[in-house]
Protein backbone atom coordinates (compact mmCIF):
# COMPACT_ATOMS: atom_id res chain seq x y z
CA UNK A 1 0.00 0.00 0.00
CA UNK A 2 1.18 3.49 -0.69
CA UNK A 3 0.29 6.25 1.87
CA UNK A 4 0.20 10.06 1.22
CA UNK A 5 -0.46 12.40 3.74
CA UNK A 6 -1.22 15.89 2.93
CA UNK A 7 -3.48 18.81 4.50
CA UNK A 8 -7.06 19.27 4.26
CA UNK A 9 -8.01 23.04 4.48
CA UNK A 10 -11.58 24.10 5.93
CA UNK A 11 -13.47 26.12 3.37
CA UNK A 12 -11.86 24.37 -0.10
CA UNK A 13 -13.01 21.73 -2.40
CA UNK A 14 -11.96 18.32 -2.62
CA UNK A 15 -13.39 15.19 -4.23
CA UNK A 16 -13.29 12.04 -3.38
CA UNK A 17 -13.30 9.11 -5.28
CA UNK A 18 -14.42 5.17 -3.92
CA UNK A 19 -17.37 3.21 -2.80
CA UNK A 20 -20.64 4.20 -1.24
CA UNK A 21 -21.85 2.20 1.36
CA UNK A 22 -24.51 2.03 4.34
CA UNK A 23 -22.78 3.25 7.30
CA UNK A 24 -23.79 0.47 9.86
CA UNK A 25 -23.29 2.84 13.11
CA UNK A 26 -24.83 6.04 11.91
CA UNK A 27 -25.03 8.58 15.24
CA UNK A 28 -27.45 11.33 13.49
CA UNK A 29 -29.47 11.14 11.09
CA UNK A 30 -27.40 12.68 8.08
CA UNK A 31 -24.64 10.12 8.95
CA UNK A 32 -26.28 7.14 7.26
CA UNK A 33 -23.60 6.95 4.23
CA UNK A 34 -19.98 6.49 3.88
CA UNK A 35 -17.40 6.87 1.28
CA UNK A 36 -14.48 3.97 1.56
CA UNK A 37 -12.21 1.58 -0.20
CA UNK A 38 -14.30 -1.11 -1.68
CA UNK A 39 -14.01 -4.41 -1.24
CA UNK A 40 -13.53 -5.70 -4.72
CA UNK A 41 -12.49 -2.15 -6.49
CA UNK A 42 -9.51 -0.86 -4.36
CA UNK A 43 -9.57 2.72 -5.69
CA UNK A 44 -9.88 5.92 -2.74
CA UNK A 45 -8.87 9.05 -3.42
CA UNK A 46 -9.15 12.70 -2.18
CA UNK A 47 -8.34 14.79 -4.97
CA UNK A 48 -8.19 18.94 -5.02
CA UNK A 49 -8.51 18.30 -8.89
CA UNK A 50 -11.73 18.41 -10.34
CA UNK A 51 -13.26 14.90 -11.04
CA UNK A 52 -13.06 15.05 -14.61
CA UNK A 53 -8.74 15.24 -14.09
CA UNK A 54 -9.34 12.87 -11.74
CA UNK A 55 -11.25 10.05 -13.92
CA UNK A 56 -8.25 10.90 -16.86
CA UNK A 57 -5.60 10.16 -14.12
CA UNK A 58 -7.14 6.97 -13.25
CA UNK A 59 -7.47 5.97 -16.91
CA UNK A 60 -4.61 6.68 -18.22
CA UNK A 61 -2.94 5.09 -15.05
CA UNK A 62 -5.03 2.16 -15.78
CA UNK A 63 -4.05 2.21 -19.80
CA UNK A 64 -0.63 2.90 -19.12
CA UNK A 65 -0.40 -0.80 -16.95
CA UNK A 66 -2.34 -2.85 -19.32
CA UNK A 67 0.37 -1.82 -21.99
CA UNK A 68 3.47 -2.57 -19.39
CA UNK A 69 1.85 -5.87 -18.67
CA UNK A 70 1.44 -6.42 -22.04
CA UNK A 71 5.07 -6.00 -22.65
CA UNK A 72 5.97 -8.04 -19.80
CA UNK A 73 4.29 -11.25 -21.38
CA UNK A 74 5.41 -10.25 -24.87
CA UNK A 75 8.76 -10.20 -23.31
CA UNK A 76 8.62 -13.66 -21.53
CA UNK A 77 7.11 -15.29 -24.69
CA UNK A 78 10.17 -13.90 -26.51
CA UNK A 79 12.74 -15.02 -23.99
CA UNK A 80 10.85 -18.94 -23.70
CA UNK A 81 11.16 -19.24 -27.50
CA UNK A 82 14.78 -18.02 -27.53
CA UNK A 83 15.61 -20.33 -24.63
CA UNK A 84 13.45 -22.94 -26.53
CA UNK A 85 15.77 -22.40 -29.64
CA UNK A 86 12.57 -21.71 -31.88
CA UNK A 87 14.09 -17.93 -32.64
Amino acid sequence: MMFSERCLLPDKTYYVTGTWVENPNPEEEHDCNLIVKGRHESTFVISWTNEKTQVRVLRNTGIGFMWLSAGCVGWTIIMFLRRAHWI
